[in-house]
């Protein structure tokens, strides 16, 4: 269990342990999206009132409920630790070749990220955020992938994530934007004023991975960042703006 800040003591973040508590997640991705959200998303059950992919097996599942565990608030799902398997599997990540230079257990998969509206003015997507981040690190992850609608690219960009080729267009989730965050670019996380600068201050950053992708990708590299929110402002407001529109899609990878 990681423990959420005091400000947040009634709330705190999980890491799902057994099958249990993984279909508990699968369901409250299906409550969120389907009945409360009316959102069609990919890889729904709906005899099973779910929603999970391949990818879910392997994955370090991430939720955030009260501290007594019995209402979820938010949740989002980290694939590391990655193989061939894996990789075959995800057809969104062509362009993905370069990163192969720093072995494929330097890449993680983030995504599923799923706040429930009653709780968007919560710091849930906080601590939900900030728990893959963290679990990233400590799994050696040093690109995290993930994917977005074009209407939330500016609030994933303030996190730090950077597009790093064009968008394409996703049977289920409509047209998205490929992103990797660069999670030892302490310099790029500090110049965006990413929440999540913080927690990488007290990390080991080496600047060589940040210098690589600017290298690699100049035309990425230094896009411009709206940073005018306050912290807990972004918060709140990336949380809201998850939950605003069906059409707008939440960042997940489809298999």
């Amino acid at each position: 269990m990681l423990q959420g800040p005091a400000s947040n003591s009634k709330l705190q973040v999980f890491i799902a342990r057994d099958d249990e508590e993984r279909r508990r997640i699968y369901r409250f991705r299906y409550r969120v999206k389907v009945e409360e959200l009316n959102a069609k998303a990919p890889s729904v059950n709906h005899a099973n009132q779910e929603i999970g992919d391949r990818l879910d097996k392997l994955a370090l599942q991430i939720y955030v409920a009260q501290s007594t565990g019995n209402e979820l608030a938010a949740s989002a799902r980290l694939n590391t630790r990655l193989d061939e398997n894996n990789l075959s599997d995800i057809a969104q990540l062509d362009g993905f070749g370069p990163f192969r230079e720093f072995g494929i257990q330097a890449l993680s998969l983030s995504g599923q990220l799923v706040i429930a509206p009653k709780w968007a003015s919560s710091m849930a997507a906080s601590l939900a955020l900030s728990a893959v981040y963290k679990l990233a690190r400590q799994n050696g992850s040093q690109f995290d992938f993930t994917q977005c609608a074009p209407a939330l690219l500016p609030l994933y960009q303030r996190l730090g994530y950077r597009q790093f080729r064009e968008n394409f267009m996703d049977d289920g989730l409509g047209y998205q934007v490929p992103l990797v965050m660069v999670t030892e670019d302490f310099a790029h996380l500090a110049k965006v004023k990413s929440p999540l600068t913080q927690i990488a201050r007290g990390m080991n950053n080496s600047p060589a991975t940040g210098n690589w992708f600017s290298r690699t990708y100049p035309n990425y590299a230094n896009a411009p960042v709206e940073v005018a929110m306050a912290d807990d402002e972004f918060w709140h407001f990336l949380a809201r703006k998850l939950n605003q529109s069906p059409t707008a899609g939440i960042p997940c990878w489809k298999v």
